[in-house]
């Protein structure tokens, strides 16, 4: 790797420290890699939420502090915008959050996602997972 891109969450940070155990390469913290903002439900195990909880948490319905698919694919779509302006790199690591890796992969990919309709999102990163793409 010629940089490596990571959240500023410590379990990015981690993960982000263990790979450039053998690279010795400068790690950027970026805080549009973070997490998805869950607002009142962060730190809430599912199995403690009610049925209009998850509704909400799921649908991210407002007054709750939650933040929107589309806020997060806005905030990728930045950090895509950023790369491909400022960093001449010939390969990045980017350490970022299953959401956030979501909707950096449907921009790579050029899939285009209706953040409107109702639960589109289902979990499609493995912990410590990872994928290589161009830019």
């Amino acid at each position: 790797f010629d940089i490596i891109y990571s959240s500023p969450l410590m379990r990015a940070i981690q993960t982000a420290n263990i790979m450039n155990e053998f690279h010795n390469i400068k790690i950027l913290k970026d805080e549009r890699l973070i997490e998805t903002d869950e607002g009142v439900f962060s730190k809430k195990p599912q199995v403690s939420l009610t049925k209009a909880e998850l509704y909400a948490q799921t649908h991210r319905l407002p007054g709750y502090g939650v933040e929107s698919w589309q806020s997060v694919h806005n905030r990728m779509q930045d950090f895509v915008d950023f790369i491909k302006q400022n960093c001449n790199c010939e390969s990045i690591l980017i350490v970022t959050h299953d959401l956030p890796a979501t909707c950096l992969e449907n921009i790579l990919l050029n899939k285009k996602i209706d953040y409107t309709q109702d639960k589109i999102y289902t979990k499609n990163f493995n912990n410590a997972e990872v994928r290589q793409y161009k830019i």
